[in-house]
């Protein structure tokens, strides 16, 4: 696909360089295409956005580097070409200031085109790294020139199932605390694509490990070491990590959790509030901070029991300050603090002697798009809840709730709420002499849930209905 529109660009002395190169010598699909102009970029970069009908942007990222940006939608998807004008006097000097050996090889335009790699130009070995599998800086400086690197280690880590060699493991440790000069913008972004990983909990691990995960999020230094009680075999944070990894287990595997509605979820998972970051990623997020409220709000019982009396409220108010740091979208800041707000309330659910229709229509109608991150947050932190005081039959139970609230939902609660109203506001002023206003809206409201809850069914049940609420609201007022 990249190939008819580079075509453009043919009868010019150009370099594709980078990403595109190592992806080529690994036969995986790259929209993504890094073009090195020995001269003027900028000329080079508008006069294919012109004859591509691409979309031209000028980045200037903090390490004050100028990249000409043209992004072109296909019929297949978004595709970028970025255009940077050579480091250096020749290919081989440009190669030297990039990241790592992998992504530091290039090949003439035309060669690339035509797929010939004997003119491979690939100073640092990067042929060899990728077949051996295997992330290596370039120098020692790679990391003071641009500390996001680090993150990028492990992204790429993660995204090839490459591992990080012990020189490039060294020269991460001595240097993680530069990262606090990178914007968070740039932080969040790498942060995300190790998230959008579908096993990423081992390179979160390994984060972790190397001092680089305190670098993003400091609060889990609070979580290492807090005891639990019976209930749970870990701390606070290795039971964190264990909620983390099996919601990886039950994103990849969502026909032995939810059945026939599984293929509801990929959909879900794979959508977002901003391009380029799905909820899959935010969710994860927000699994690293569920518990984080617990280190504040712990306390012990006269008997010795350990408590944790609103810990969800005081994880809110930190996932929120987390997620503003890392310069979420308004909805995204949302959907972390209340999910891990609220990441309780099936618990809670679960724990009554039967499953209450009330609360399962409460929890839907508060939750109509976001309930599958609640459900699958639920399912995990029970998984990783293993302590002695767990009975031996509380997943199976688990699960089953789970099916019987989606059955529900399915079943009754979604053909309600896509439903037409059972009355309008136009009724209740011909009935009734009301005036709109709040009042007639609150009267609304109360029926449409009525009607989702399936306690009037018609629209002289709902006539009743909104008749008592104006009486009770008469009686109230002349008491």
């Amino acid at each position: 696909m990249t190939e008819s529109y580079l075509r453009y660009l043919e009868s010019r002395p150009l370099y594709v360089a980078g990403g595109a190169i190592r992806d080529r010598i690994l036969k995986r699909y790259s929209p993504d295409i890094d073009i090195v102009v020995p001269s003027d970029a900028h000329e080079v970069a508008r006069d294919f956005a012109g004859k591509s009908g691409g979309t031209y942007i000028l980045l200037d990222d903090e390490l004050h580097q100028k990249t000409e940006r043209v992004v072109v939608k296909s019929d297949e998807g978004i595709l970028i070409f970025d255009f940077a004008k050579m480091q250096g006097t020749s290919i081989e000097e440009d190669l030297r200031e990039r990241d790592f050996t992998i992504n530091s090889m290039a090949l003439p335009l035309m060669d690339y085109l035509e797929g010939r790699f004997d003119l491979l130009i690939d100073p640092f070995g990067g042929r060899d790294d990728i077949r051996e599998k295997k992330i290596v800086a370039i120098t020692d400086k790679s990391f003071k020139n641009d500390p996001l690197r680090m993150i990028r280690a492990f992204r790429f880590a993660a995204q090839l199932g490459f591992e990080i060699d012990q020189k490039t493991r060294e020269g991460i440790v001595r240097n993680r605390g530069s990262l606090k000069g990178v914007s968070w913008e740039r932080i969040r972004d790498e942060f995300f694509n190790i998230l959008s990983v579908s096993h990423c909990t081992q390179f979160v691990v390994d984060m972790d490990n190397f001092g680089l995960l305190e670098e993003i999020l400091p609060e889990i230094l609070f979580m290492k070491g807090v005891r639990q009680d019976g209930y749970h075999h870990l701390d606070v944070w290795g039971h964190t990590l264990l909620t983390l990894e099996d919601i990886e287990i039950v994103m990849r595997n969502p026909d032995n959790y939810f059945g026939e509605y599984a293929p509801n979820l990929k959909e879900y998972l794979d959508s977002g509030f901003v391009s380029g970051r799905s909820r899959e990623g935010i969710i994860k997020l927000a699994t690293l901070l569920h518990d984080s409220g617990k280190p504040e709000t712990r306390s012990e019982d006269t008997d010795g029991r350990t408590r944790f009396l609103g810990h969800e409220d005081a994880g809110k108010k930190i996932a929120e300050e987390i997620a503003r740091r890392l310069k979420l979208s308004n909805r995204e800041i949302d959907f972390v603090k209340d999910l891990v707000g609220n990441h309780m309330y099936l618990l809670n659910l679960f724990l009554l002697k039967s499953l209450s229709p009330k609360g399962v229509f409460r929890f839907f109608r508060k939750h109509p798009e976001e309930f599958w991150a609640y459900f699958i947050l639920f399912l995990a932190d029970s998984m990783a809840t293993l302590g002695p005081d767990v009975p031996g039959d509380r997943m199976p139970k688990v699960k089953r709730m789970t099916e019987e609230m989606l059955d529900l939902y399915y079943q009754e609660i979604k053909p309600r709420t896509e439903a037409p109203r059972l009355i309008t506001g136009r009724d209740l002023v011909d009935r009734f002499g009301l005036s709109p206003g709040p009042f007639l809206g609150r009267i609304l409201e109360k029926v449409e849930e009525a009607q989702i809850e399936g306690e009037i069914r018609d629209k002289e049940e709902a006539v009743r209905y909104a008749e008592k609420i104006i009486s009770n609201d008469r009686s109230s007022r002349l008491n």
